[in-house]
């Protein structure tokens, strides 16, 4: 296949830039390849379901901070390949990346057709790692890949500022539900992500 030998090197570099922001401009000088056949590689991994791009969330246009997509690995099998590396998450390095990947992956497989799946950052630097919009309800979600026994700034003064009363926290094993303000913060093990329509209807009622 043509450029298939850039199309492996652009995989191989996704898996080592310790992020998932997607920066053409960086990428491309890091590679030596132009940003016109940097977006043809990426539209192929695409279409061939390598990579999900996932866009960010606005609510305020202006305060947002670029329009800077995220990319994640649609298979971890493929990830774990290109770096050779299979060895357990608990002595993984890359863990963090992983199972935010991990929890990316369950979360477009299980949410909702008519829900979206975005991230937050801001020019303040407030991120949340993944925001699930619903017909009725904007629901934050925050990562963590070790025991996370209390609610991140982050994503408390995410609820706060846009007066939202649900959140998600996936951590390695608490599982509680924790009220703090006017807001309902669940705690869930991130090896459940797999079941989000389910935990979606039992702890998001009304």
């Amino acid at each position: 296949v043509e450029h298939s030998g850039n199309i492996i090197k652009l995989l191989k570099y996704l898996t080592q830039i310790n992020t998932n922001y997607f920066k053409k401009s960086a990428i491309s000088n890091d590679i030596a390849i132009s940003n016109y056949d940097l977006w043809k590689y990426i539209w192929v991994l695409k279409e061939t379901f390598f990579i999900k791009m996932l866009k960010p969330f606005f609510i305020n246009k202006i305060k947002t901070i670029s329009k800077t997509n995220e990319v994640f690995f649609s298979d971890l099998w493929i990830y774990n390949f290109l770096l050779k590396n299979f060895n357990e998450i608990s002595i993984r390095t890359d863990k963090w990346i992983l199972i935010e990947n991990f929890v990316f992956v369950e979360l477009s497989k299980t949410k909702n057709i008519l829900d979206e799946l975005y991230f937050y950052r801001d020019k303040n630097q407030l991120e949340v790692d993944f925001i699930l919009k619903q017909s009725d309800r904007i629901i934050p979600i925050e990562v963590k890949s070790w025991t996370y026994n209390k609610i991140p700034a982050n994503l408390l003064n995410f609820c706060v500022k846009n007066n939202l009363t649900k959140a998600i926290l996936f951590n390695k094993d608490i599982f509680k539900k924790e009220e703090k303000k006017w807001i309902t913060i669940f705690y869930i093990p991130y090896f459940l992500a797999w079941r989000l329509s389910c935990l979606l209807k039992e702890y998001l009622k009304n």
